[in-house]
């Protein structure tokens, strides 16, 4: 109780630093996280953001409201619309999606504003496969940063330059907490959408029957796998950062069904609300 006491004071003083992690359209879960902090009125001072959790972060380090990255966000949900916007192709053997029409999107809900310039403190993450290792953005171009961290490997078409090719920066572990915590001194709030250390048998026989049934692993079977296989490394080594980064306040996505680029228009309200209860009871327990 002591320890509780303690948290909620030092959040009342110093606000609360955000860590938003990735788990592509779980994305959703971190609205409901970041609704529930708006109604408890918790003071966001910082974001860090990786993939899925740069995207959301950064346009609510815009100054957008819950409600309306969610506006934003349901737009995608949307297959025809997601895809008109990636811009599928063939064509380039670095991946089958591309994201330029999303980074110019992205820019003009910033106000073509660089992110020093936000108006709450944002980092995100994003790793160059060149030369192995952390790129950090604090500052520069929004879009490129975000497009940066969303992209996964064999997926989307790399952000490169002449010297870097940059990739998910979930490669490097799925919650940014040791980066939130470089910028940031005060309590944290990690939003960890992929954990599946508890994971029952029943749920892994209806996600396995989600992948039989869903088009896109019937077309690309490739597709599922490789996205399986990084959430299970990204998974592994969030654990690892987790010991010597421990937020105050844990929030993680255990729902009982398998978010997808092809249900996702039917769930995003459920991930929202499982985002909202589980800050909202994590609150309830600091006495807020």
């Amino acid at each position: 109780m002591i320890k509780e006491i303690l948290i909620k004071n030092r959040i009342k003083n110093q606000g609360l630093g955000i860590a938003l992690g990735g788990g592509a359209s779980r994305g959703f879960f971190h609205i409901g996280v970041l609704q529930a902090l708006e109604d408890y009125k918790i003071p966001i001072k910082h974001i860090a953001g990786i993939s899925i959790g740069s995207l959301v972060g950064g346009l609510y380090a815009m100054g957008y409201s819950a409600k309306e990255v969610l506006d934003f966000m349901s737009k995608y949900a949307d297959v025809s619309t997601l895809l008109a916007t990636l811009s599928p192709t063939l064509l380039d053997k670095k991946g089958f999606l591309r994201s330029d029409k999303l980074v110019i999107e992205i820019n003009k809900l910033a106000g073509n504003k660089p992110i020093e310039k936000l108006k709450i403190p944002f980092v995100c993450r994003a790793a160059d496969l060149m030369h192995f290792k952390e790129v950090i953005f604090d500052k520069g171009d929004i879009g490129r940063a975000i497009k940066a961290s969303c992209t996964i490997p064999g997926v989307f078409v790399p952000e490169q330059t002449e010297t870097e090719v940059l990739v998910d920066g979930g490669v490097l572990g799925s919650v940014p907490l040791k980066l939130l915590k470089s910028y940031f001194k005060g309590p944290t709030l990690a939003s960890n959408l992929i954990s599946y250390n508890n994971i029952s048998s029943t749920h892994a026989q209806e996600i396995m029957k989600h992948f039989s049934d869903n088009i896109f692993y019937k077309i690309l079977p490739v597709s599922d796998l490789v996205l399986r296989s990084f959430y299970l490394m990204q998974s592994h080594m969030s654990i690892l950062e987790y010991q010597e980064y421990t937020p105050d306040i844990d929030i993680e996505f255990h729902g009982s069904y398998d978010p997808s680029i092809t249900n996702i228009a039917d769930i995003k309200d459920d991930l929202v609300q499982d985002g909202y209860n589980a800050t909202e009871s994590a609150l309830k327990k600091l006495g807020f």
